[in-house]
C-alpha cells in the first residue's frame, strides 16, 4: 500500500508504457470493448513488467471466436475467467488498426481446441506465437484503492455506464452522475489528474484513435460518473 497518490500519474508519461490503442469498430463495428479492455490491460501489464522490453499484443479474438462472448454480449469477467482458464495467443499480425483482427476463421471446435488453433494461425509468415495465461486477477473499487492499484501494478479494466451524451465526448473533462447506472461498456484506467481543482480519471476508450483524446478521455473522479468507480478488475501480469 502507498502512503498516498500523487495529485497526477499517467502510464504514458513520462515513459509511455501503453502498448497500441484498439478499436471496435473496425474492419467492422463488433461491441466488443469487454474483450478489447482486457487483452489491452494484459498487454500493458507484460510491457510493464519488463520495463518496456517486451511489447505484445494480446488477441481479443480469441474471446469472440472462442466462445467467451460475441460483438452482442460479453463481460470483463468473462473474458478474465477464459483467460485464466485457456490462456490467449498473441496477435498473429502487430498492426495499429484491428483490420486483421476479424479475418481469423471462426473455429467449431471444443474451447481447447479452438484457441490452440486460432494461435496456430499466422497472418504473418515464419512467426510463431505461445499462449499467455493469467493467474491473477481480483475486484477494486472506490478511488483510493483504484490509484493504488495502478500506480503500484498497472492499468484495470472498468465497468461503465455509456449515456447518450457520452458519444458526444470532444475532449473536455466529462462529468454526469447516473443514479442507477448499468454496466454497458468497459474501459481501460491508466492514470489520473486533476484541472481546475477537480480530480479526473484517464481513461483509454475503444472506440478509435479519431475520438476524444487520440482514443482517450478524461472524466471527473469522486463522482462516480457513470458507475466507472465500482466495477473494476486488476489483473496480474500474463505468463
Amino acid at each position: 500500500h502507498i502512503a498516498a497518490a500523487p495529485a497526477t500519474f499517467d502510464w504514458r508519461s513520462p515513459i509511455n508504457y501503453l502498448t497500441v490503442s484498439r478499436s471496435d469498430a473496425s474492419p467492422k463495428h463488433c461491441s466488443s470493448a469487454w474483450a478489447l479492455a482486457v487483452t489491452s490491460v494484459m498487454s500493458d501489464k507484460i510491457k510493464i513488467a519488463t520495463k518496456g522490453k517486451t511489447i505484445v499484443q494480446i488477441s481479443p479474438q480469441v474471446l469472440l471466436n472462442c466462445g467467451a462472448g460475441s460483438c452482442s454480449k460479453g463481460t470483463a469477467d468473462d473474458a478474465i475467467t477464459f483467460a485464466r482458464k485457456f490462456g490467449l495467443p498473441e496477435d498473429a499480425v502487430k498492426t495499429t488498426s484491428d483490420r486483421n483482427q476479424q479475418r481469423l476463421p471462426a473455429v467449431k471446435f471444443r474451447t481447447v481446441q479452438c484457441v490452440l488453433a486460432l494461435s496456430s494461425i499466422s497472418l504473418a509468415p515464419l512467426q510463431k506465437y505461445k499462449t499467455m495465461d493469467n493467474s491473477d486477477f481480483g475486484k477494486v473499487s472506490g478511488v483510493e484503492a483504484m490509484k493504488t492499484e495502478i500506480q503500484t501494478f498497472g492499468p484495470i479494466v472498468c465497468g461503465m455506464h455509456v449515456s447518450a451524451s457520452f458519444y458526444e465526448y470532444t475532449g473536455v473533462m466529462f462529468s454526469e452522475t447516473t443514479i442507477y447506472p448499468t454496466i454497458n461498456h468497459y474501459v481501460e484506467i491508466v492514470g489520473w489528474g486533476t484541472e481546475k481543482g477537480q480530480d479526473y480519471w484517464i481513461c483509454r476508450n475503444f472506440w478509435g484513435t479519431s475520438w476524444g483524446e487520440s482514443g482517450f478521455f478524461r472524466i471527473a473522479m469522486h463522482r462516480n460518473n457513470l458507475g466507472v468507480e465500482t466495477d473494476c478488475s486488476w489483473l496480474g501480469a500474463p505468463s
